[in-house]
């Protein structure tokens, strides 16, 4: 019978004792079994070791740019990706002149930051796999 692994490796190998009834006390059984779920497994004096690969996390990069980035540096860099006039709807202001403002280093009021900094991670997401004009255009609703 095959086996089905749910949720990783931990999970796995917890499901495939179960299923198999193996005794997992000797080393060398669970090495073999772990080598089968995580290639990188290594039995180093009598301890298992496994050498964990990162998972892809899309949007990762995006959210510490949108949490670190200077006001001013990401409102500009908004503006550069999705234009003065979405950036403004972004932020809740219906002039471009506020948004031009906050380019320059002036404060924003309201709860602007936090809706511009939320509209960059989203547009910096898009931004990875679309160009300019498709993320424009799915943030205004067309369906490109």
């Amino acid at each position: 019978m095959g086996f089905y692994p749910f949720r990783g490796p931990v999970a796995s190998l917890t499901l495939f004792k179960a299923y198999y009834g193996w005794a997992l006390n000797d080393p060398q059984h669970l090495c073999c079994i772990l080598d089968a779920f995580v290639p990188s497994c290594q039995l180093i004096f009598g301890a298992l070791l496994a050498v964990a690969h990162p998972l892809p996390r899309p949007g990762l990069e995006a959210h510490r740019e949108a949490i670190s980035l200077p006001f001013p540096e990401l409102v500009s860099r908004l503006v550069g990706y999705i234009g003065r006039k979405l950036s403004a709807y972004a932020g809740g202001v219906k002039d471009v002149r506020t948004v031009d403002g906050w380019v320059q280093g002036k404060a924003p009021y309201g709860d602007a930051e936090e809706r511009l900094r939320l509209a960059f991670q989203v547009v910096r997401t898009l931004i990875d796999h679309d160009p300019p004009r498709i993320v424009q255009a799915w943030l205004t609703g067309v369906n490109p």
